[in-house]
């Protein structure tokens, strides 16, 4: 194998040329579907070795692919097969009933979940790892195919090489919890590849297929694959400065051309996106966030294989050739000089970008979110692989290649001990440097002339070039598997995993399906797996987790007594009688605890208030503060008696101020106190004081509060409304608090005394006023009422937000608040009164999108016409000639 002048390894570069003869669909689809076939079997072959689902009993259900990818794609299946309450629009599975068109899109809006539909209900793990899975072979096809595009006549095996990088790069597999997120990282080099074919020229076929494919991906996951758009976006920057044998009017024009195709195909998925932009601005908001930046030798040494950061630095690494590649651009003579400048320049635009406030809001859609800040790293990701493929696809020489490896050695000894360095991180690393070394200098240094003509020679060379790029692709598929057990192992020391109980959820499922009587009441399946429990195992209850939550139903569930977590993205349901019966909750699946040895689930089965009561059209008041007003508006009753709390205290002061009562340790010991309440006899005692840390005993028996880890108590995480324990015939309740802070707060009435028998009153007195006929579709709901003379209002144990109206013997098409249930006036006549939900902004988006299809219509057949007149025209110089 023969050197050049300048050392360059020959039998790996070759010209820049278009092939002579047009390739079949085999022939151009073998390379894509070898990276995604590689990609899956690092990734199968890295679960093996960890031993997680399914290879193993390790289970895969970090953070949020437990807590809400698994239930809301077992939801989605539900709403598929016709067996859910409720569709893709509302559930009245969770929360009570809560939008969830903006869940749809964030977290089961991918084609790829389809995929649930080829497994068992019980098996939507399972279905999860394969949507994983082809996600990364889809990202490393589109990359393939990429990679091919920019340089077609270099060795299609090459391109597999960049294809895997890519495929299995770092972020996908250190975000593979966030499963959904994945699309923006398949549709980063789809969108680079319709942006590319945009600009080539101008066919009908382009305005035909390339706005539908842009809003296909825009409603697969609009949160990252608008990352991936700004990605393609400077993708089309590079190109159009790079792509010097096209003429600068052409470029322009190419550069119009795909601006255009974009906007229409964003604008076609409008029916979706404004409703979600419209929910996501009625969401609970999280407090404001202000983007710190990796220091830059954590940043920098992201870029190493088998480094993990848990979602908290940028996750760039895309393997050692790849990154020695990328370095090789600005010093490869066989690059043009303009692309030795603008490919390198514009890779430590988009790197320097992840580290800037300014840009990472623009990255970040002008919203820093509160967890992981480097969720645009697939980006950088697919900008080292394009711009390492530009290099390596021409040839490099040997000493441009041995100085790079000289400096990512650097780099690896200067960062080998910080703490997003893993055990595997400097050998990986330090093997695929030293092979990379060594076959560059060895192909060097072991020349053989040129072979001779014909079929032979052709082979002759082409032989060695295969075995090295078969070692080079060996090594990536080495380094991408070492690079997810390191990255995996990590994880699991971090974050925490839900275990898989597929027995016990095939339990919870059978228990609540057996007890089911919605609509007239609801059936709550507790969170005995999940704070998604009613989307995993069914039922009616007041669990829901997302992003998405609309701001009215935190408000209303935490008026009423609900504990949270993030910042009240997530419902702690208080399980206690009065919290049922306000939202018609006739049966909930329990775990009683004796002496901390849990007992088998079972249903307790209570009396409660009707979905659906006709009621005077304003709550009964009442002077009580907190959520014991709060209970008795809601009722329509007196409940309680609030004792004013007497305090005992040991190793511990506790004042009242006008906030509450605050206890401090005055000593390293943990401080303990006594609460005591004077109440009626028989009454049953609850405490409300969301913000205490600690532990409390009724009856000698250890109940925990909040956690000492727990974040910001009050306002990250918040204790739920808690039942204490019946009152004596003495009638004085003590509870023995152990403080595990050093500082703990209550409310001003921390404990509230059920009277004997008002809830009782309560529940039937809103019984005799039920609705009849109550039935429930997708998003709708209809009751019927008996016709009165007397001002009154339909009340509905369901959360008030935008979108709902109603029809029918009513006095206002539009609900109103009753306490934050939906209620809705009524006329004097009976009938039946029809209420539906619709996500606010649909209108409007179909509007947009109405507009966008017909300019899309237009344009795509006014371009086959000019495409066939141009046909004919040079159909006629030809005859002529």
């Amino acid at each position: 194998m023969a050197d050049t002048a300048d050392g360059a390894v020959t039998a790996l570069a070759v010209p820049h040329k278009e092939p002579s003869r047009p390739r079949r669909w085999a022939t151009v689809l073998a390379a894509p579907l070898a990276a995604a076939l590689l990609s899956v079997v690092t990734a199968c072959i890295a679960g093996w070795v960890r031993g997680t689902y399914p290879f193993g009993t390790r289970t895969r259900n970090t953070n949020d692919l437990g807590e809400q990818y698994v239930p809301m794609l077992t939801y989605a299946r539900d709403v598929i097969t016709g067996n859910a309450h409720g569709d893709l629009l509302f559930s009245w599975q969770s929360g009570h009933g809560v939008p969830v068109l903006g869940d749809s899109l964030a977290y089961v809006g991918t084609t790829l979940s389809w995929l649930v539909l080829l497994f068992p209900r019980d098996r939507i793990d399972l279905s999860l790892f394969a949507i994983y899975v082809a996600a990364l072979g889809l990202g490393a096809a589109f990359m393939t195919l990429l990679l091919r595009r920019l340089r077609p006549s270099a060795p299609a095996a090459l391109a597999v090489v960049g294809g895997v990088a890519y495929g299995t790069a770092a972020w996908p597999v250190e975000t593979a919890y966030m499963t959904i997120w994945l699309n923006g990282m398949v549709a980063f080099p789809a969108l680079c590849l319709l942006a590319d074919w945009v600009m080539e020229r101008g066919t009908w076929r382009q305005w035909v297929a390339g706005p539908p494919l842009v809003a296909l991906a825009w409603t697969s996951h609009f949160y990252t694959v608008y990352m991936a758009t700004i990605g393609a976006a400077a993708f089309v920057v590079l190109r159009v400065l790079t792509v010097s044998e096209t003429p600068w009017r052409q470029r322009l024009a190419g550069l119009v051309r795909t601006g255009a195709v974009f906007v229409l195909g964003i604008a076609l998925a409008a029916p979706l996106l404004v409703p979600v932009y419209r929910l996501v601005q009625n969401a609970t908001p999280s407090p404001k966030v202000d983007f710190v930046a990796a220091p830059w030798d954590i940043f920098l040494a992201r870029l190493l294989p088998a480094t993990g950061g848990v979602a908290d630095t940028p996750a760039i690494a895309v393997g050692s050739l790849m990154l020695v590649m990328a370095l090789t651009t600005i010093a490869n003579s066989r690059l043009r000089i303009v692309e030795r400048v603008v490919l390198p320049l514009g890779l430590v635009l988009i790197l320097g970008s992840m580290q800037l406030p300014s840009t990472h809001l623009v990255w970040h859609a002008f919203d820093s979110p509160n967890g992981n800040p480097y969720r645009q790293s697939f980006i950088a990701c697919g900008f080292i692989v394009i711009v390492g493929w530009m290099s390596l696809s021409v040839g490099v020489s040997r000493r441009v290649v041995l100085a790079c490896c000289a400096v990512v050695a650097a780099l690896l000894w200067w960062v080998h001990d910080l703490r997003d360095t893993t055990p595997l991180t400097t050998p990986v690393a330090a093997a695929g440097l030293l092979l990379i070394a060594l076959l560059w200098a060895r192909q060097s240094t072991n020349a053989t002339p040129p072979p001779p003509a014909g079929r032979s020679g052709r082979l002759s060379r082409l032989a060695p070039a295969s075995f090295v790029i078969g070692l080079l692709l060996v090594m990536t598929v080495a380094e991408s598997t070492l690079s997810q057990v390191a990255i995996d192992s990590r994880r699991s020391e971090v974050l925490s995993a839900k275990p898989m109980t597929l027995e016990l959820r095939a339990a919870v499922r059978e228990l609540v399906q057996t007890h089911d009587q919605w609509p007239q009441f609801r059936t709550s399946p507790g969170s005995t797996m999940s704070v998604n429990d009613p989307m995993l195992v069914g039922g009616e209850g007041s669990e829901f987790y997302t992003s998405t939550i609309q701001f009215a139903i935190t408000q209303l569930h935490i008026g009423l007594g609900w504990g949270y977590s993030s910042y009240g993205r997530a419902l702690v349901d208080p399980v206690t009688p009065v919290t049922d019966a306000l939202f018609a909750v006739r049966n909930h699946v329990v775990a009683t605890d004796t002496a901390g040895q849990p007992t088998p689930l079972s249903m307790r089965t209570q009396d409660a208030a009707p979905l659906v009561t006709v009621r005077p059209p304003t709550p009964r008041p009442s002077t009580l503060p907190s959520v014991w007003g709060a209970h008795e508006r809601a009722l329509g009753a007196a409940l309680y008696d609030l004792p004013v709390p007497t305090f005992t205290a040991e190793g511990a002061t506790v004042a009242r101020n006008r906030r509450g009562y605050t206890a401090r340790s005055t000593s390293t010991a943990p401080g303990r106190f006594t609460m005591s309440v004077q109440c009626q006899p028989g009454s049953d005692a609850y405490l409300y004081s969301p913000a205490l840390v600690g532990t409390f005993t009724v009856d000698g028996a250890r109940r925990l509060a909040l956690k000492a880890i727990a974040k910001r108590p009050g306002v990250y995480t918040a204790l739920p409304l808690a039942f204490l324990g019946s009152v004596g015939t003495d009638g004085r309740f003590d509870v023995d608090v152990t403080m595990i802070t050093p500082q703990t707060r209550l409310t001003q009435a921390p404990v509230g005394c059920l009277r004997p028998g008002a809830l009782e009153s309560a529940i039937t007195s809103l019984q005799s006023t039920a609705a009849t006929d109550v039935a429930t579709t997708g998003h709708s709901i209809g009751f019927a009422v008996a016709p009165s003379t007397s001002a009154r209002s339909a009340v509905l144990s369901v959360p008030l937000v935008p979108g709902w109206s109603c029809s029918g013997p009513v006095s206002d098409a539009t609900p109103n608040s009753f306490q934050g249930l939906l209620s809705v006036g009524l006329s004097s006549r009976g009938g039946t009164v029809e209420c539906s939900y619709r996500p606010p902004g649909m209108r409007l988006g179909a509007a947009i999108a109405a507009g966008a299809l017909g300019l899309w219509l237009i344009l795509g057949v006014g371009a086959l016409l000019l495409g066939r007149r141009r046909d004919r025209s040079a159909s006629t110089v030809t005859l002529a000639r």
